[in-house]
């Protein structure tokens, strides 16, 4: 069997988001698992409770093989394997946390996921943008206020009413979420009374001239 960690390079097509990539996440898998020399494991990936893609693991001393890489009914390796070596960093409180690291040549990167677009690699390999980088200030001032008013316990919309502390939230938990939570709304609020604005102003320009022409046919 081959190995693809020789020489292969992610594909350079235009940059994508990462979420619309299967991953490989650091963050499923237990210190005991990554330890268990020798054990064999295969990860599914689903869409709508489907699996579409599955890979095998085998775990080795500090790495990972994977083979068998299925998307659908294609064999994307063609019957080779990758290997991603584990780099561990010591916690504050002791312990060890575990990453990935990027199996592209010269890349070395520790990373949390490895995204799959042809082979498994970093996102910055595979000149991927989290979804965040691509929203406009007026859709990540609306996003932080949604969340906000989920851990409040309110009900989600910029226009809909505040609501009161949430039973069991301590007092000085709910006033700085609140406090957090008002200066995104208000920042929200502004973006869009500017777009809103904008429109206006627009919808004035094409009044303006379907007048004239009515005028100019008269």
């Amino acid at each position: 069997m081959g190995s693809l960690s020789s020489g292969r390079h992610p594909t350079e097509d235009a940059k994508g988001l990462t979420y619309r990539y299967p991953a490989l996440d650091i963050r499923s898998w237990r210190k005991e698992q990554l330890e268990a020399v020798g054990n064999h494991y295969r990860l599914d990936w689903l869409y709508r409770d489907a699996v579409v893609g599955t890979v095998d693991i085998e775990i080795k001393p500090n790495r990972l093989v994977l083979s068998d890489c299925y998307f659908g009914n294609t064999d994307l390796w063609a019957g080779e394997s990758l290997e991603i070596d584990l780099d561990w960093t010591a916690c504050h409180f002791g312990g060890a946390r575990p990453w990935f690291t990027c199996p592209v040549p010269g890349c070395n990167r520790r990373a949390g996921l490895l995204h799959l677009r042809g082979v498994f690699a970093c996102r910055h390999c595979h000149k991927l943008a989290y979804r965040s980088q691509r929203q406009t200030d007026y859709q990540r001032a609306i996003g932080r206020t949604q969340q906000l008013r989920k851990k409040l316990g309110w009900p989600a919309g910029i226009l809909t009413p505040c609501g009161s502390r949430p039973k069991g939230m301590h007092e000085t938990t709910f006033r700085k979420l609140k406090a957090k939570h008002n200066a995104c709304w208000l920042e929200a609020l502004a973006h869009w009374s500017e777009r809103l604005g904008v429109l206006n102003a627009h919808l004035r320009y094409a009044i303006t001239l379907s007048h004239n022409s009515s005028a100019d046919q008269n």
